[in-house]
């Protein structure tokens, strides 16, 4: 007979437990009792062990050793082959851990970015899930999203009027505030600047300066001397442009002198000041101060006029005809007159000594010449510009007052 069974089962054969394969003859006993052999041909069918490997993403679970599992490890589990015998599988599973990331991303506000499944602008952590390609399991991206606040800021600016500055997109020149929204360099987020705009005056004025003849003022950017308007354009206090119109008035005074007769002089201006001068003494007539002069001596004698709060003073004049004797010295002849540059002097006698003063229309002294024990003196004004002398003749306590023409 045939005989099968399970391996590390056992059959009793041959008058013992058999485990392995093979024949086996038992002898036994009829009920008639005659012997009766019977031989049996014993089969082991293997039992059946296999190892497989397994995996689940981290939070998965699999059916193994009776229960779900969710935890790494080797789990056995026991089958009936088709010959009804243990077949044992050992499942090694690992489970997959999920992978996790993390990431920080700022967003200026009022902006949005999509997170978690929607548009977000509020600061905070947000989770995405996605699934890995080599693993097919899940992975967890956390972002931790920041939001730049806008920077406000405020700042004032102060132009001329009639100026204009650039705010708000354009050429302004109206006060008022004005909005820019530029873009910060350090986080790439709208900066809003508000600017206040201010107009400072620009000023335009009058002025009226008066001077006198021969003075100057500064003004049109140099120093004037001629009546006429001028324009100067200056800087205020706050930086703008200040106009000022000046009408510059020069007061002229006349210092012209006529001659009533030969022995006195007469001043031309009238309701003014006067007071005569002794253009050969250099010094001022004491108690002269009459329009009309009339002098006590021969001499070079000039007028200063103030009028107006302006002073001059005339050309001097000679005085020559006033008496005839003690004090005056005769000249008998002055010649050439004009001269070009010598003339000559001659006296009505031998003069012990001499003294001559030259000057000019001013009353300035511009050359003395002297000589003793002459009848004839020669004069050389050759250095002398062209133009009206005067000489003052001294000798002793007699003088004499003469005019030369240097051609």
């Amino acid at each position: 007979m045939n005989a099968t069974i399970c391996n590390n089962d056992s059959i009793f054969l041959e008058g013992a437990y058999q485990n392995q394969a093979g024949t086996y003859i038992d002898h036994l006993s009829s009920k008639y009792g005659c012997d009766s052999i019977v031989t049996t041909y014993l089969t082991v069918d293997p039992t059946v062990t296999n190892t497989v490997y397994d995996t689940i993403c981290q939070g998965d679970s699999v059916y193994l050793a009776g229960a779900y599992q969710h935890v790494s490890g080797d789990y056995v589990d026991v089958y009936a082959t088709s010959l009804n015998c243990d077949s044992t599988l050992t499942t090694s599973l690992y489970v997959i851990p999920t992978l996790t990331s993390n990431e920080a991303i700022s967003i200026c506000e009022g902006d949005s970015i999509l997170l978690a499944g929607a548009y977000q602008h509020t600061a905070g952590n947000y989770d995405d899930l996605y699934t890995a390609i080599t693993t097919g399991c899940d992975s967890v991206h956390t972002t931790a999203l920041t939001i730049i606040l806008k920077l406000y800021e405020s700042v004032s600016e102060a132009i001329c009027n009639g100026d204009s500055i650039f705010v708000g997109g354009a050429w302004q020149h109206a006060a008022g505030d004005y909005v820019d929204v530029l873009t910060a360099v350090s986080t790439g987020c709208d900066s809003v600047i508000t600017t206040t705009v201010s107009l400072n005056q620009v000023y335009n004025n009058s002025d009226a300066q008066t001077i006198c003849n021969g003075d100057s003022t500064y003004l049109g950017g140099a120093w004037q001397t001629t009546a006429g308007q001028y324009t100067d354009v200056l800087s205020s206090a706050d930086g703008c442009d200040s106009t000022v119109v000046t009408m510059l008035t020069v007061n002229v005074v006349d210092t012209a002198v006529t001659r009533p007769n030969e022995v006195s002089l007469q001043a031309s201006a009238s309701g003014a000041n006067y007071q005569w001068y002794d253009c050969g003494q250099s010094q001022i007539v004491p108690g002269a101060t009459s329009s009309l002069f009339e002098p006590t001596a021969n001499g070079l004698y000039a007028v200063i006029v103030t009028e107006n709060g302006c002073s001059d003073t005339s050309a001097c004049y000679a005085v020559s005809k006033i008496g005839i004797g003690d004090g005056n010295l005769e000249v008998l002849e002055m010649y050439p007159n004009p001269t070009s540059g010598m003339f000559y002097l001659k006296f009505s006698q031998n003069m012990e000594e001499i003294e001559i003063g030259i000057f000019n229309v001013l009353g300035q002294e511009v050359m003395r010449i002297s000589g003793a024990n002459t009848e004839l003196i020669a004069v050389d004004i050759l250095t002398l510009a062209a133009g009206e002398y005067f000489l003052e003749v001294r000798s002793g306590d007699k003088k004499s007052i003469l005019q030369i023409v240097k051609e």
